[in-house]
């Protein structure tokens, strides 16, 4: 229910899209859902998920499926990181980074992925970051958990493809 995740729920509303509008922060996600189906008419809904915790994902599946009945596309759109001196990183700030930026957006596409394969052109679409192509010692975590993001996405595209279209932005 972000910058991007906000104007993203916009853009696929105008466009004929019935969304889910998920976020850690209900509230949040709620307005969002509000406002987009307010200007668009399309059905949202809201759903609180903390995308670093397997059941929270499994529910805003089942919350998808259950609304809408399908799944024809999923825009994995969630990352985080501050600056954090580069020899000050620990390694469970890493872990917690890597599972946040990275393996929540695997998990998601993973759970997705049955409903997908069903849909003619289905497509998952991974919100990557130009730090994870350019380097930031300042943000190391977060800009390695995005490297890691935009190489998992060009793997999930060669193994997914053409049933589900795979793209990172």
């Amino acid at each position: 229910a972000g910058a991007i995740g906000g104007a993203t729920a916009h853009v696929l509303a105008q466009a004929g899209a019935n969304v889910v509008v998920s976020d850690l922060n209900l509230a949040n996600a709620e307005q969002v859902a509000a406002a987009v189906q307010k200007a668009t008419g399309r059905d949202v809904i809201a759903v609180k998920t903390d995308v670093t915790n397997e059941a929270d994902q499994q529910a805003l599946v089942d919350a998808t499926l259950k609304k809408f009945g399908k799944i024809t596309a999923l825009i994995n759109n969630v990352g985080w990181g501050e600056y954090t001196p580069l020899w000050d990183i620990t390694m469970d700030y890493m872990v917690k980074s890597y599972v946040l930026n990275t393996v929540s957006a695997y998990n998601l596409s993973k759970l997705c992925r049955p409903h997908l394969m069903k849909q003619e052109n289905a497509s998952i679409t991974i919100s990557g970051s130009a730090v994870g192509t350019t380097p930031s010692p300042e943000f190391l975590s977060y800009s390695n958990a995005k490297a890691a993001l935009l190489h998992m996405s060009k793997s999930l595209a060669a193994m997914s493809g053409p049933a589900i279209r795979v793209n990172a932005i």
